[in-house]
């Protein structure tokens, strides 16, 4: 009984870390960012342009790195 009490509340203890780790502001602005990148380009490539799905896919790459970029930033600031 003893062992599955200390497992459970190092599950707990490791959630509740994960937790605090995505409610920071650099991770929650870099999931924001992510998910809107990742629905937009997912309904870009839906057409059947090659040309746009081409320059959609070059924007997508461009903006990551952007978002990669400024997620180094954030780090900056908010570790002082």
């Amino acid at each position: 009984m003893l062992n599955e009490q200390e497992e459970l509340e190092a599950c707990i203890g490791k959630k509740w870390n994960e937790l605090k780790e995505s409610l920071q502001p650099v991770n929650f602005a870099k999931d924001t960012l992510d998910s809107v990148l990742r629905k937009k380009t997912a309904s870009f490539m839906q057409e059947d342009n090659i040309l746009k799905d081409t320059f959609t896919y070059g924007a997508a790459l461009f903006a990551r790195k952007f978002a990669d970029k400024a997620e180094e930033k954030f780090e900056k600031i908010f570790k002082k």
